[in-house]
């Protein structure tokens, strides 16, 4: 991914694709927005590489920065500070764009995000991302 929100700062912390071990996460299941557990084992079923990312998307984007010390300061997003105020329509989608990429830039696996629409209906946050990741390009992402 490059630098585009802040092009000044030159980052050697993404690591080569060769570099990276196989993305694991655990399976989310967004529409119910809990984990899923596999029936048999009765354990958290656990996906890898673009469905992973999928799920640490998801969750990366639910979380909110610097709120729980069980996350670093990198990871989550400050779309709280959306919340409660009377903004423009236009300007609300803005900066949820703006802080979805930035929340995202941090994961190595994702090489680029082609398109990231935001969209508020009443209260509600609705996404689409298509993103290029280490595995595939095209992979697509609406919650």
């Amino acid at each position: 991914m490059s630098n585009e929100l802040y092009p000044f700062i030159l980052s050697d912390s993404k690591k080569e694709a060769s570099d990276l071990e196989i993305f694991k996460e655990i399976a989310w299941d967004f529409r119910r927005d809990k984990p899923i557990i596999d029936e048999n084992t009765k354990e958290y079923k656990i996906v890898e590489k673009d469905e992973a990312l999928k799920a640490w998307i998801y969750k990366a984007i639910k979380i909110a920065r610097y709120r729980y010390p069980i996350f670093t300061s990198d990871y989550g997003t400050e779309l709280d500070e959306l919340v409660g105020d009377k903004y423009t329509k236009g300007y609300t989608e803005s900066e949820a764009t703006r802080y979805i990429k930035e929340a995202l830039s941090i994961n190595p696996y994702i090489k680029n995000i082609n398109k990231l629409d935001a969209s508020f209906e009443r209260d509600t946050l609705s996404l689409y991302l298509n993103i290029d990741t280490i595995y595939n390009e095209g992979v697509e992402l609406s919650v």
